[in-house]
C-alpha cells in the first residue's frame, strides 16, 4: 500500500485558482454587503439591511473556507487559542437575545 492512498483524490480546491477564486467571492460578498448596509441605512430600509448582513455571512463563510484551506495544506491545526475564542463568540452570536426570546 502506497502513501497516496491518504491522499484524496480530487485536488482541484488546492489549486491558486481555487483559492484566488474564493478571494474574489469574499471580496465580493463584503463589498455588496456593506454597499447595501450603507444603501439600507439611507433609505430607512430594514430589508436592505437584512439582506446587507446575509452578504457580509455569505463573505464571513467563504473566508472561513479560505481559512480551513490554508491550515489543511500547512498540516498544522487551528491554534487552541483561536478555537477557544471563535466557539464561545459562534455560540453566544448564535443565541437569542434575552429580551426577545428565541429568533431563530
Amino acid at each position: 500500500m502506497s502513501d497516496d492512498d491518504d491522499l484524496p483524490k480530487d485536488l482541484a480546491h488546492i489549486t491558486p485558482a481555487y483559492r484566488r477564486a474564493l478571494w474574489i467571492v469574499v471580496g465580493l460578498n463584503v463589498g455588496y454587503g456593506l454597499v447595501e448596509m450603507v444603501g439600507g441605512f439611507i433609505s430607512g430600509s430594514q430589508a436592505l439591511k437584512a439582506d446587507a448582513l446575509d452578504f457580509l455571512g455569505d463573505g464571513l463563510i467563504s473566508f472561513l473556507g479560505l481559512l480551513a484551506i490554508g491550515w489543511s495544506l500547512a498540516g498544522v491545526p487551528a491554534p487552541p487559542s483561536f478555537r477557544a475564542c471563535f466557539l464561545p463568540c459562534l455560540a453566544w452570536a448564535c443565541s437569542p437575545p434575552p429580551a426577545i426570546g428565541c429568533w431563530c
